[in-house]
This record gives structure tokens, C-alpha cells and sequence, in this order.
């Protein structure tokens, strides 16, 4: 059906959509640092679920989606998406449950690949030595999204987008 830009710092995505729901989201911070589309009633839903969630008052996302992948990667990414709010799993923990370490590569690819992030929560899942091990909006982000969940990482003292204030302010650091 089409494409729709959400700007809802700190997330600045593009969204795609089929008849059957959201199939594709990417960020973009080029292409996502103009104003909101309006657009269809899955547009809206997005843009409300979201600017909920980074409100604080949605912990799981209701919306249409339509994945394009492998069985193995669909099963991966329902896994990710049994995560709840607040809680992470390491990519080890995701291998044990889909047949052994020996699926870690495979894991770690399907994780890497998900192809509607923060709508199924890829953020939530860091390395054996809680350690963030690589996010495709970039470890920042994941940073913020963990820490907007209320997981704080030991050892991890990065300054969060390089000191600047978000529209969510300094209060939802830690």
C-alpha cells in the first residue's frame, strides 16, 4: 500500500505497509526528519501505539503486521516478541530455546534481519555478558530503549546521543 514517515523522537522511522499490515520499518533519519504523514488508519495506529509506548503508558504493541521471512525467523522474532516489556534475553538464551547453541549464528542473523523492529522488540535481546552486541537504529538507540524500559546495563556509561536532550528529556535517563 505504501510508506509513511513517523517522526517521534527519539525514533525517526520509515514504515512500510501492505493490506495486511506493517511489513518493513527502517530508520531513516534522513528521510524520517520531516513531518508525520498523515495517512490510513494503520498510520495512525502506529503513530498513537508508539507515542504511547514512548509515553510510558504502552508496554505491548496491538497492531497489524505482515512478516516476510523464513519459518526459522518468524519463530525467532515470536520469541522476541514473547519478551515482555522491562525484561531481556540473551542471544544465547533465544539459541537454548530454538534447539541449542549451535543456533546462535542463526539467531543472532534472524534477530539482525527482523524486519519491523520496536514493534517486535529486537532491543530487548544483549549478549551473555549484558552487553548490547549491535542494534540497527544503532546502539544508542538501544541504549535509550532499554533504559526507557527501565533495564540499566552495567558498564555501559555511553552518553546517550552525544549529550543532547530528546523531546522525552533528561529525566527519562539514568
Amino acid at each position: 500500500m505504501g510508506s509513511f514517515v513517523l517522526d517521534l523522537p527519539p525514533l525517526n522511522l520509515v514504515v512500510e505497509e501492505s493490506e495486511k499490515g506493517i511489513c518493513e520499518v527502517r530508520f531513516d533519519h534522513v528521510a524520517a526528519s520531516g513531518k508525520n504523514q498523515s495517512g490510513t488508519r494503520l498510520f495512525q495506529k502506529a503513530r498513537d501505539q508508539l507515542s504511547e509506548y514512548l509515553a510510558g503508558s504502552r508496554k505491548i504493541f496491538d497492531i497489524e503486521l505482515e512478516l516476510r521471512c523464513s519459518e526459522f525467523q518468524l519463530n525467532v522474532l515470536e520469541l522476541i516478541n514473547n519478551i515482555p516489556f522491562g525484561e531481556v534475553k540473551t542471544y544465547s538464551d533465544l539459541a537454548l530455546e530454538m534447539g541449542g547453541l549451535n543456533q546462535i549464528r542463526a539467531v543472532a542473523r534472524a534477530i539482525a534481519t527482523n524486519p519491523i523492529p520496536i514493534f517486535i522488540p529486537c532491543h530487548r535481546v544483549i549478549g551473555k555478558k549484558r552487553d548490547l552486541r549491535g542494534y540497527l537504529g544503532g546502539e544508542e538507540l538501544k541504549f535509550w530503549l532499554l533504559n526507557h524500559e527501565g533495564i540499566i546495563l552495567p558498564g555501559f556509561q555511553k552518553e546517550l546521543f552525544n549529550g543532547s536532550e530528546t523531546q522525552l528529556g533528561a529525566s527519562q535517563r539514568a
